[in-house]
């Protein structure tokens, strides 16, 4: 329950930072609505963090990645994993809990008792509802409720017609439309809500947020890959591959790198492997300042922690492929993780969703093994990315298809 009490603008907890909630039944557009609002706040540089609090794994690539036919590849390949287990619940709760940036929180459409934590987790709640279902309505209603959650916006769902809203003692309510996927979303009632959670974000202005974190960073040099982005392309809204050779030429090579803020993977790995024998460690929204696990090669003990395939090919590449058994990994436990020893002189390719840390960290672990090359995975391009290389056949930056 979101406990106004915690709340100080002049000191940064993790209740201070607002989560808030974007619930309602399936089908109902909360992941394009989530999506459409994470790109607004990116493009006005608003620090948060979107925690997707439900198993069906589409993140911010299934938006990003236009082409179909790999976005469906991409989804049948995890789809045994789109299910509710209870430690992918009790990660969900604990990064709530711990985080260290304002959170947006989308969560699936049926929530069971089990999970009131999530919804306690959180601070404020938008609810996007369906027109007739009053069932629905009032189950959504009811967690809200139980768990005190402030309601930003109260919004029905339509394909069609025309967006409309008021105000309600603060609370935003009306209809919105638009919610397919892939679209972008223009509308008065959307540009309401935007404007609310823009105000609730602020609680804390980008310089605080950077400010605080600073203070905590273990090193003194720390690469911010937004404004570095900007240094090499100022019109550029995202890296592109071509970029990574020009930011490792201004990176100083076996020296200490500190991380912070939002890049793909393999901005993040290549830095990592970049850093060489010298520490490395990253800022994550739900944890803070890590470095990236050292990782034991073998076969896993426990056989649902991890799914772990891998395939050689005739041209020499050894593809391992990853999957968290229950879409959660838990960085604490870290030492129940083994992988694959690669075959010599074969290059690597990584896939699979994973978090960012575990990225850095099996850069680094295939890295003791001289191979000729490091691929990583980039589902917003449907691409393997090359971030090291000792070989001129596959330069770093360079982009490999996707094996079918």
């Amino acid at each position: 329950m979101f406990d106004p009490e915690y709340t100080n603008n002049n000191i940064i907890t993790t209740w201070s930072l607002p989560a808030i909630l974007i619930g309602g039944p399936p089908k109902a557009g909360k992941s394009v609505l989530t999506y459409n609002l994470t790109q607004e706040l990116r493009r006005l540089d608003i620090q948060h963090y979107v925690l997707r609090a439900n198993p069906d794994i589409e993140g911010d690539w299934f938006y990003n990645n236009t082409d179909i036919s790999t976005v469906n590849q991409i989804v049948g390949e995890v789809r045994e994993y789109q299910r509710w287990t209870d430690p992918f619940r009790d990660g969900v709760c604990r990064d709530i809990r711990r985080r260290h940036l304002p959170l947006i929180v989308d969560l699936g459409g049926r929530p069971r008792v089990e999970d009131n934590c999530i919804f306690s987790a959180c601070t404020h709640a938008i609810l996007l509802l369906k027109e007739g279902d009053e069932q629905e309505t009032q189950k959504w209603h009811d967690f809200v409720a139980l768990n005190g959650l402030p309601l930003l916006a109260v919004l029905y769902s339509q394909r069609e017609g025309t967006a409309s809203y008021t105000e309600q003692d603060s609370i935003i309510a009306g209809t919105i439309t638009g919610l397919e996927p892939y679209a972008k979303l223009y509308n008065a009632t959307f540009d309401a809500v935007r404007d609310r959670v823009i105000q609730l974000f602020n609680t804390f202005s980008l310089e605080e947020l950077e400010e605080h974190h600073m203070r905590n960073a273990p090193f003194e040099y720390v690469i911010n890959p937004k404004i570095r982005l900007r240094e090499l392309d100022r019109y550029a809204c995202s890296w592109t591959t071509n970029l990574l050779p020009l930011l490792l030429e201004q990176v100083p090579k076996e020296a200490a790198i500190a991380v912070y803020d939002r890049a793909t993977n393999w901005v993040y790995a290549a830095l990592a492997l970049h850093a060489g024998t010298e520490p490395f460690a990253q800022f994550d929204a739900c944890i803070g300042w890590i470095t990236p696990p050292v990782l034991r090669a073998g076969e896993l003990q426990k056989k649902d922690v991890l799914s772990i395939a891998t395939h050689t090919t005739v041209d020499g590449i050894f593809h391992i492929k990853i999957h968290p058994y229950h879409n959660y990994l838990d960085y604490r436990r870290t030492d129940e993780l083994a992988f694959p020893v690669p075959p010599p002189e074969h290059g690597i390719v990584i896939s699979g969703e994973l978090p960012l840390w575990l990225y850095t960290a099996l850069a680094r672990f295939y890295a003791q093994w001289d191979v000729p090359w490091i691929a990583l995975e980039d589902a917003n391009i449907g691409r393997y990315v090359v971030i090291a290389s000792r070989t001129a056949s596959h330069p770093i930056g360079k982009t490999l298809p996707r094996f079918a």
